[in-house]
């Protein structure tokens, strides 16, 4: 579920309320719950302009992290599972975004 307050970014000017994306493989997946790369990413289009801060507050497999840097998206994200926290770091480092 998403929501917006009035007056905030939304850039989806005519766009459906249905979001279709197939699933991380068990195979690929870092965390239970990981969300599709491709559906975050149509989010951060959705929600933020280049240069624009993304905050993600529980971080997961850090798939926000990653849609953010690839659409030039300053981010912020945490992570409270150590375990989740070390698999998505490396998750991210080798992406080699992040220097």
């Amino acid at each position: 579920m998403v929501g917006k307050r009035p007056g905030t970014k939304f850039n989806g000017h005519v766009i459906h309320n249905v979001f279709t994306h197939k699933s991380p493989s068990p195979q690929q997946r870092i965390h239970p719950t990981q969300k599709p790369l491709s559906l975050i990413s149509e989010f951060v289009d959705l929600f933020s302009d280049p240069g624009d801060l993304v905050l993600d507050p529980f971080a997961g497999s850090a798939t926000t992290v990653v849609a953010a840097a690839e659409k030039n998206r300053r981010v912020l994200a945490f992570e409270n599972d150590p375990e989740i926290f070390d698999a998505a770091a490396q998750r991210v480092a080798g992406l080699g975004m992040f220097a």
